[in-house]
């Protein structure tokens, strides 16, 4: 009987094993079989880039809604707290995209950097509701259309869930970092566009209607 060749039993068998990109399942993996690499902060490169330009570019169009209304802002402290729980919301992910883009960091040293930026922006985010709360019923009427508790506090909790897990060795916990950061920009967005809306007369009525009747 003829015997195959010990050469082109070996490269027959690499070649099944090449099967699935060179990742294998634990129960199949021989000695020497390579692994799928894990998931690392390095991955979210193209993340953060986007993420970070994002912000960025909302930033500068929230600058451009005060100034369009610098007078009627300057002039009421309800609307100056909400400018600044919008352009906390802006920054928040910019400053995660930062850390995220910052080179050969410790996975512990992000997850810690990501906890501190929920910190933060839980502090901010609760002083400035804190100031709306000492607001009087006309000034609060005024802003309620800002008063969204629900993405403020998922925001804050999302930034420390994802660097808690990261720290306690999880990196899939990085996928927190996407809702975090949508949820932020969209309402962001929405506050940027009530400050171009005009004011409400304290009637309810729209100015429109009053200038017509």
């Amino acid at each position: 009987m003829t015997q195959a060749p010990a050469g082109h039993f070996h490269a027959s068998h690499a070649n099944r094993l090449k099967l699935g990109h060179g990742c294998f399942h634990p129960g199949r993996a021989t000695p020497r079989t390579p692994r799928c690499p894990a998931m690392t902060p390095a991955d979210w490169a193209g993340f953060a880039e986007m993420t970070g330009g994002a912000s960025g570019a909302l930033t500068g169009l929230l600058f451009v809604a005060v100034s369009l209304n610098a007078t009627r802002i300057a002039g009421h402290h309800g609307l100056r707290a909400s400018a600044t729980q919008t352009l906390v919301l802006f920054i928040a992910p910019l400053v995660m995209a930062a850390a995220l883009l910052t080179p050969d960091q410790p996975d512990w040293v992000l997850g810690a950097e990501l906890i501190v930026i929920g910190g933060i922006t839980s502090w901010i985010l609760l002083g400035i509701r804190r100031v709306k709360h000492n607001l009087n019923d006309d000034d609060q009427q005024l802003i309620a259309i800002f008063n969204r508790r629900g993405p403020n506090v998922m925001v804050m909790l999302l930034f420390a869930a994802s660097g808690i897990s990261l720290v306690c060795g999880a990196p899939a916990g990085l996928y927190l970092l996407l809702p975090a950061s949508v949820v932020a920009q969209v309402s962001g967005v929405l506050n940027a566009w009530y400050f171009l809306l005009p004011p409400p007369s304290p009637n309810g009525t729209s100015p429109s209607t009053n200038g017509s009747s």
